[in-house]
């Protein structure tokens, strides 16, 4: 039986901004359905002791221009940005967006 759209799975590509730190492992996939909250939890749990030895708040964008509603489904932004690598790349600073 064929999969279902929705348990289609996309490339995404995290890039740190400013003094956010360098992820270890920045390629990840996950599935189309899942909203842009899964992008912050995944950061959150790979930032946690970074983000709470310094107090800090996480911020992502996308296509470095603007910064997504949580509820956005990745499909959507999947759709409309991917780059020609067929990734999602989602930038994400600490504190101060990145870009004014």
């Amino acid at each position: 039986s064929k999969a279902k759209s929705s348990d289609e799975k996309i490339a995404i590509y995290f890039k740190s901004i400013g003094n956010a730190p360098v992820l270890k492992k920045d390629k990840v996939t996950l599935f189309k359905s899942h909203s842009v909250a899964a992008l912050y939890k995944y950061l959150e749990k790979m930032l946690k002791s970074e983000l709470e030895a310094n107090n800090q708040k996480l911020l992502i964008q996308i296509s470095e221009s603007f910064i997504p509603a949580q509820q956005t489904l990745l499909a959507d932004m999947y759709d409309t940005f991917k780059n020609e690598s067929n990734m999602l790349v989602v930038s994400f600073s600490v504190d101060e967006p990145g870009w004014g």
